[in-house]
């Protein structure tokens, strides 16, 4: 209560008790209701002033929360039911390159464009509204200048006045650098695993080099003594374009291997991917004395991902595999690496790679995905290959697994199908 209030309450309640105490009954009784009715009047002025300083208070909160939310680095925007727009930060009218007072009113799909259709929109409302926690839903953004974001929106529903949920606040977060940065590093692993390959790839080359050269030899003697077989000069050239054929594929292999991945994921079928893998690496295996089995029933499966990149996965699975074999038997007993894959039921596949070559201990094992984590000597490891199979394969919905089984690790590949 203010002083001046206090002041007047008091010189009014021992006027009202001095007349009371100096008045007959019925009058005092009369004195009494003013009393009482002074009483209630000033109460409700400070009842009322003290309401009024309650809502200027809660007014300032929200003024002051909306202000630290529109300055707020990452992009807030909140929509109704409907998908309309009705708070839009200045993160959102930095990433989007649409004003608040033109995005407010309008359908989100009206306003950002993130390839996200109308009943897609809606169908992330109603998983908000319903009350599931939505997190990290990715989406590609692309402002109205062209400039494009790879961002995490996460969701949850505001209540209204009848404990209904009739809002929802999206808030999204801008992993475009980063993203750049995983594929950086992705693509120093390809080239990492590509220079580990060389020498196997000068074999892969050398073998059809000396069958054109020896085919050609043969060809000019028969010319030199014009002792001209046409049955088997023809046997020769086709022995040639088959050994020529063979090198392009290879090389055309190798480009579009080492060629920085796609930022799309597309769907494409398993098991050519497999028989890639077995060519690229089953005669450079034996070169090492270790044997490639391959066993995969996966003949119509179809995954979605980038293709070059999940064949990544198994060369670095294999090179780690050879790594550990090679330390194992220093070159003198030969190896194995399996490498096996079937459906789990009508939605998932399991890919197994499994080696001989001792296993690993506890503490690598709990390590074995992380960035930059080698148990190799400096300059025999980058220590990314399998982190960024790791990442290959959580990008693609799915999960790796590295176990000690059967006298060796054995990487488990589990993803959903289409």
């Amino acid at each position: 209560m203010d002083n001046r209030l206090l002041v007047v309450f008091l010189l009014a309640v021992t006027g009202l008790a001095f007349l009371a105490w100096s008045l007959p009954v019925d009058s005092a009784m009369i004195v009494g209701g003013a009393f009482a009715l002074l009483t209630a009047l000033l109460w409700g002025v400070v009842a009322t002033r003290r309401g009024q300083r309650a809502q200027a208070n809660i007014t300032t909160i929200i003024r002051a929360y909306q202000h630290v939310i529109d300055k707020a680095g990452t992009p807030v925007f909140i929509m109704d039911v409907d998908g309309k727009i009705t708070f839009w930060n200045e993160a959102a009218v930095t990433m989007s390159g649409v004003a608040a007072d033109q995005a407010i009113g309008r359908p989100l799909t009206d306003t950002m464009r993130s390839g996200m259709t109308s009943e897609q929109v809606h169908a992330f409302l109603a998983r908000a509204l319903s009350g599931e926690k939505v997190n990290d839903v990715e989406a590609r953004i692309e402002s109205s200048a062209g400039k494009h974001y790879e961002v995490l929106t996460s969701a949850i529903a505001l209540h209204g006045v009848g404990g209904q949920p009739d809002q929802v606040v999206c808030i999204s977060q801008d992993r475009t650098s980063f993203m750049e940065s995983q594929r950086q590093l992705t693509q120093a692993s390809k080239m990492a695993t590509l220079g580990e390959m060389a020498a196997g790839m000068a074999h892969e080359l050398n073998q059809p080099l000396n069958v054109i050269r020896m085919s050609l030899q043969n060809a000019q003697r028969q010319l030199e003594r014009d002792d001209i077989n046409v049955e088997r000069l023809a046997d020769k050239l086709s022995r040639i374009d088959q050994q020529v054929s063979r090198s392009a594929r290879l090389i055309d292999h190798l480009r579009l291997f080492g060629r920085k991945a796609s930022e799309t994921k597309e769907p494409f079928l398993l098991a050519p991917i497999i028989e890639q893998v077995r060519d690229m690496y089953a005669d450079q295996l034996a070169l090492a004395n270790i044997k490639l089995v391959v066993n995969c029933d996966l003949k119509d499966a179809r995954v979605e991902g980038e293709p070059t990149l999940f064949e990544q996965v198994f060369l670095n699975c294999i090179a780690n595999s050879r790594d550990a074999i090679k330390e194992l038997f220093n070159g003198e007993v030969g190896g194995t690496i399996s490498l096996c894959g079937h459906l789990e039921d009508d939605n998932h596949c399991l890919l197994t790679l499994q080696d001989n070559g001792g296993g690993a201990s506890l503490g690598v094992l709990e390590n074995i995905f992380d960035p930059f984590y080698t148990t190799k000597e400096p300059g025999k490891g980058t220590g990314l290959g399998l982190s960024v199979s790791y990442g290959t394969i959580r990008d693609m919905n799915g999960s790796i697994e590295a176990t000690n089984n059967a006298g060796g690790l054995m990487m488990a590949i589990r993803l959903p199908l289409l």
